[in-house]
């Protein structure tokens, strides 16, 4: 549901939603965490991917799903090469 809000051009929604997702105690999963650090690429929202980046990490993620290749994509298009470099 969050990623249909992104890919209607209801960044605002989706970003509302992913927030009540998280203060609900429900474990997002790859493919949320891809399609909202996606949004965060396309939307220049740095900052905001940085701190799904730091949930991610707190959470154990996986650094070899899928959504890693979202953080790059997440990283380079907001202009932290750097991170983006390292694969994160």
């Amino acid at each position: 549901m969050i990623g249909r809000y992104f890919k209607k051009g209801r960044r605002e929604e989706g970003f509302v939603l992913f927030s009540k997702l998280l203060k609900s105690g429900i474990r997002p999963n790859v493919f949320t965490f891809a399609g909202v650090l996606n949004a965060c690429a396309d939307h220049a929202a740095g900052e905001l991917g940085k701190q799904v980046h730091a949930y991610m990490t707190r959470i154990g993620f996986d650094p070899h799903s899928f959504a890693a290749s979202a953080l790059v994509h997440m990283y380079s298009k907001c202009g932290n090469v750097e991170n983006a470099k390292k694969g994160v």
